[in-house]
């Protein structure tokens, strides 16, 4: 554009623009609004639908599963932004977009087939890169998205499709192949036959060590170590002090018998009272030697059962560990199978710490095309192009063509000068 031409740029030069190409602009404004419109009407149309889930406080973040417990344990910090942010990645994981696009089907997805409530079978096979399938998958993909606010338990799940029903129906199959994701991420899978096999085998180890245990006490002839250990003190006690009085009693009946023998020598005419007298003590003394005899073989048995009494408390002793233990371990067992088990109920129940608490909308009106903003659009479009046409006109086109008109009438009277030079000439006129 000529320096000449930006100086005389104003209000005027469009007025005088508008007025002078008025039907190349209203052309061109008319061209432009008819494609808005059929923009509008022609465009495929897309609708939205979108579900609330919102993650509460549940067992799933404040209990521990059962096998976490069979060993030691430790404090875990596992924060609620933690879980918020695993749901929302769980929702976008390509699992469950593959499962849903075949409990829809891929052709519904892609708008080749009408929807159906019939649920799909899950795809078996290998799946091709450039199938209906991928197409469907990659679709579903960029249609769905999940929102969710800092500091809120709340996650709102959107996602798009051909038709409103389309569009819940994806989102309703969204919740449910996530909600049966979420069971299964949190269950242990096969921990209920896990420990329902271990509190068996527990089980039986500690009838086997009850049985043991009880066998011993039978060859120990004994209820209780602790009875049969006061029994045989006492029997022992009792014992000791009678060998200990015939030992007594013998000392005392053997000086008898020395005195009787000096009283015998010193005393002839009393030596028939004093023999009677030694012969009924050393009766005496053979019968306190033979209970002193007696004694220590009774005692001598009292000290073998004792020892033995010890050599089996310390076996049933180690039993009654071992029962104890068995019966601890099988106690602990039989309670986290208890606990697998109602895991194992309330999972197959889904029961979960997510709720829905907005299922998925229908909304009959559809998100996109935008008829307003196509509109408003093409109507900025269809002025703007019309006025720059009619500037085009006016500053470049009828510019060139008075330009090209001048040259020609330059050129015109050029050639008739010439002509007229030639014609005067003294060489054309010989």
């Amino acid at each position: 554009m000529d320096s000449e031409l930006i100086k005389s740029f104003s209000i005027e030069t469009f007025v005088t623009a508008l007025r002078k190409h008025w039907f190349p602009a209203v052309l061109v404004f008319c061209a432009t609004m008819l494609v808005a419109l059929l923009a509008m009407n022609f465009l495929p149309r897309t609708y939205g639908s979108g579900a609330m889930i919102f993650v509460k406080l549940g067992r799933e973040t404040v209990s521990l599963d059962p096998t976490a417990t069979t060993g030691s344990t430790i404090s875990v910090l596992d924060t609620r932004d933690n879980e918020i942010n695993s749901i929302r990645d769980m929702l976008y994981s390509r699992g469950i977009v593959e499962q849903v696009v075949d409990r829809i089907g891929p052709e519904v997805i892609l708008g080749d087939a009408p929807l159906t409530d019939e649920v799909q079978k899950p795809f078996q096979g290998k799946d091709r890169r450039d199938s209906s399938r991928q197409k469907a998958i990659r679709q579903l993909i960029e249609d769905t998205y999940v929102i969710s606010s800092r500091k809120s338990s709340v996650l709102t799940l959107n996602s798009k499709g051909s038709s409103p029903e389309l569009a819940q129906r994806i989102v309703q199959e969204y919740l449910d192949v996530y909600q049966a994701m979420h069971t299964d991420a949190h269950q242990t899978p096969q921990s209920n036959s896990f420990f329902k096999e271990q509190s068996r085998l527990l089980r039986g180890q500690w009838k086997e060590s009850m049985k043991a245990l009880q066998i011993a006490k039978e060859d120990a002839g004994v209820v209780s170590i602790e009875g049969a250990r006061e029994n045989l003190k006492e029997q022992t006690n009792s014992i000791e002090s009678s060998l200990m009085n015939v030992t007594s009693s013998l000392v005392s009946t053997e000086a008898k018998l020395e005195k009787y023998k000096f009283l015998v020598s010193r005393n002839p005419l009393d030596r028939a009272r004093v023999t009677q007298e030694r012969i009924n003590a050393q009766g005496d003394l053979s019968a306190m030697a033979a209970q002193k005899e007696a004694l220590t073989s009774q005692l001598e048995e009292l000290l073998d059962k004792a020892a033995k009494l010890n050599r089996d408390e310390v076996m049933i002793g180690q039993l009654q560990k071992a029962v104890e233990l068995s019966a601890g371990n099988y106690a602990q067992y039989q309670e986290l199978y208890e606990q697998s088990r109602i895991e194992e109920a309330l999972n197959s129940s889904r029961f979960t710490n997510v709720r829905v608490v907005q299922p998925p909308s229908y909304v009959p009106k559809p998100i996109s095309p935008n008829r307003k903003l196509i509109a408003v659009a093409g109507l900025v479009a269809a002025t703007s192009g019309a006025i720059l046409t009619a500037l085009f006109f006016e500053l470049f086109w009828a510019p060139m063509r008075l330009r090209k008109k001048v040259e020609n009438s330059d050129l015109e009277k050029e050639i008739l000068e010439n002509n007229e030079f030639l014609t005067r000439s003294p060489i054309a006129n010989g």
